[in-house]
Parts: C-alpha cells; sequence; structure tokens
C-alpha cells in the first residue's frame, strides 16, 4: 500500500511541476502506482521473512511473510482508490474548488496515516533483524557504500542520463529509493543464501570425513 501511494505521490509531483506528460494523468498515475506496489511488496515480503527470532524455523516464517503476502494483495485496490483520490485532488488544484481541496486534505491525511504505519512496522522488523540476524551489518554496508556511489554518480553523470537540470537532492532521493528497496532485499537474500550454502558444504563435509 506505501510503495503503491508514495510512487503514485511522486508521479503526480513530477506531473505537476512538469517532469511528466500530464495528457494522461490517470495512465501516469496507474502506471507509478504499479511499479510501487511491486517494489513495495517485495521489500515487505523479504523484511517479513527475515524478522524473526532466531529459533523461528524458516519454513514457518515463509508460511506467515506469504499469508502476510496474500492480505497485502487484498488491500492493493484500497490502496489504488486512495492514490487515484490523493492524485487527482492535489493535481487539480491548478483550478480549485471546496470539494477538491477538501479531497486533497483528507486523502493527504489518509496517505501519510499509511506511511507512517509502514515506517514503525519496518522500524520493528529492522530492531527484530538486527537482534536475530549475524549479517545485518554487513547488508546495511552493502546498502550504503552502493547509495553513495549512485549520488556520486546521479550528480556526475545526470546531463547524460536525465537530459536536464539534476540537483543533489533529487540525487539522493533516487538513490536512497534504489538502495533500500532494491538493493536492501536482494543484498539480505544474497547473504542469506550465502550462509545456507556455507552450512551445506559443512555439512557435505562432515558427511564425507565420516564415511
Amino acid at each position: 500500500m506505501s510503495g503503491g501511494i508514495l510512487f503514485g505521490m511522486v508521479g503526480t509531483v513530477m506531473t505537476m511541476t512538469q517532469q511528466l506528460p500530464g495528457y494522461d494523468f490517470f495512465m501516469t498515475l496507474s502506471g507509478a502506482f504499479v511499479v510501487g506496489s511491486l517494489v513495495g511488496l517485495g521489500h515487505g515480503f523479504v523484511l517479513a521473512l527475515f524478522s524473526k527470532d532466531r529459533g523461528t524455523p524458516f519454513s514457518e516464517s515463509f508460511r506467515h511473510s506469504l499469508t502476510g503476502l496474500l492480505y497485502s494483495l487484498l488491500a492493493v485496490p484500497v490502496a489504488f482508490l486512495v492514490t487515484l483520490w490523493i492524485g487527482f485532488a492535489f493535481y487539480f488544484q491548478m483550478d480549485p474548488t471546496t470539494s477538491r481541496l477538501l479531497g486533497a486534505i483528507i486523502g493527504g491525511w489518509i496517505g501519510l496515516s499509511v506511511l507512517m504505519w509502514t515506517a514503525w512496522e519496518t522500524w520493528r522488523a529492522l530492531r527484530v533483524i538486527l537482534a536475530a540476524w549475524p549479517d545485518f551489518g554487513t547488508a546495511i554496508g552493502v546498502v550504503s557504500v552502493v547509495f553513495l556511489v549512485l549520488v556520486w554518480f546521479f550528480s556526475s553523470f545526470y546531463p547524460y542520463i536525465f537530459q536536464g537540470a539534476y540537483s543533489l537532492r533529487q540525487a539522493i532521493f533516487v538513490s536512497g529509493g534504489i538502495a533500500v528497496l532494491i538493493v536492501g532485499p536482494l543484498a539480505t537474500l544474497a547473504l542469506v543464501g550465502l550462509r545456507k550454502v556455507i552450512k551445506i558444504q559443512k555439512l557435505i563435509r562432515r558427511l564425507e570425513e565420516g564415511s
């Protein structure tokens, strides 16, 4: 829900500032929502999968995470309606009316509440991961390095990528999104997979030595 709403709001702002075409705002807003929802689903699934105590079996964590994913799919249509509500209410503030202003205010508070709830749940999950996962520091290090490299890359080569003016603030925003929403889950999966492979290799050696 939060991924779709957040990307939808970014699409709205970029359309209002004429960085995206506004001739078909519904398609722009819908496309941004779909991309944000997919990123959010993947990010939330990885967080839920690995925010477990050390004594919890991986299969049980996977089952609970899959259940949460299915509940999230039921909530996606509601989030889409909220995104349309907020996006169109803010977009048509260029031709304001009382109903549009009221819609922007109510929709904005709904979206902000969802984002704050997601931030709180993410923080809770990270605290569990930090306490139970030995590779947490490594994952944070990978994400931090990628973030810094992307900030340098975007701020140095923006004329060849974005074909226009590009500020350091925009570079930080885009780099942070890529590092946290994409690199973070991928690094988590890779590190957990490596530990599983190492355990399997050790088990194979013990069996070979025993035989």
